[in-house]
């Protein structure tokens, strides 16, 4: 019975130790404040490579709408676009663009822009029309881009494709120059 006395001792000694509290805490909420401390890194960076994106096609429209935007390809906006977007790799291949004249609002496309699947080694076939003198023409452009952590976009509602890289949308609207 005595040994059962001293372990009982042992026992409410060792409940009533406040030694290592903090460290039990820590262990507790440590995963929680990383997750989010990675998830706001992740979120920052799609909101720099968004921005990128938005302002290279800006930067190209404008370029379009000062000079004569008929004469322009479509291999040669999307090497403006992805000159001009300066954080993009593989630029080239992930970048799909879309040009259509647009007469009335109706005219304006309400679905989404196919993007390039790199799952597949097929690109995707958009409309490319430059319009003609005073026509408003409507660019839509559609980049796939790697997150930068693995798993840390579980709780941002972006659109993934099939290798799970993130779905940048950018659209823009401009009138071709009467003659």
């Amino acid at each position: 019975m005595i040994w059962l006395a001293e372990k009982m001792r042992r026992l409410r000694s060792f409940a009533r130790d406040e030694q290592g509290t903090s460290t039990v805490e820590f262990l507790i909420i440590s995963p929680v404040l990383l997750a989010s401390f990675f998830w706001m890194f992740e979120i920052g960076y799609v909101m720099i490579q968004q921005m990128m994106l938005d302002r290279a096609l800006d930067m190209t429209v404008r370029e379009m709408r000062l000079s004569d935007s008929e004469s322009f390809t479509q291999n040669y906006i999307t090497s403006a676009v992805c000159d001009k977007a300066l954080i993009f790799a593989d630029c080239n291949e992930s970048l799909v663009l879309e040009l259509t004249p647009i007469a009335t609002a109706a005219d304006i496309p309400n679905s989404s822009i196919s993007c390039v699947n790199r799952a597949d080694s097929v690109t995707p076939v958009t409309s490319f029309d430059t319009g003609s003198r005073g026509e408003v023409v409507f660019l839509r452009a559609c980049m796939v881009v790697d997150p930068l952590l693995a798993n840390t976009t579980i709780g941002i509602d972006f659109t993934t494709d099939e290798s799970g890289g993130l779905m940048l949308h950018a659209k823009s609207a401009f009138l071709n120059e009467p003659e």
